[in-house]
């Protein structure tokens, strides 16, 4: 994740809006046949970097530190279900970035 961390951290998106969090998305299996692989080592990977780069000020967006919201749905291991959360995520819930799914499947 540190890889992910840094790159983040760097990046100014044009599109962000320049107050409020940064509203990251992303599907998580915490249910069905993936939820195991999926919550000991994807969700806690994410946990764990927003609350350090929250605890730090922020993401660096355009030279202003900005908090990270994290908004995430159970993707119950299906792939249906991955499929419209990631719509939903990019459609009504309007995230600004989004992680990508736990698993080769998804």
């Amino acid at each position: 994740m540190s890889g992910l961390a840094a790159g983040a951290a760097s990046l100014a998106w044009p599109a962000l809006a320049q107050t409020g969090p940064v509203r990251i998305g992303y599907a998580i299996a915490r249910t069905g046949p993936s939820a195991g692989g999926a919550q000991v080592s994807q969700e806690p990977n994410y946990l764990l970097w927003a609350e350090q780069q929250n605890g730090a000020g922020g993401l660096d967006v355009k030279g202003k530190k900005r908090q990270i919201e994290l908004v995430s749905s159970d993707d119950r291991s299906e792939i249906e279900t991955c499929v419209r959360t990631y719509e939903k995520l990019m459609g009504s819930d309007k995230v600004d970035l989004i992680l990508p799914p736990w698993g080769s499947t998804a």
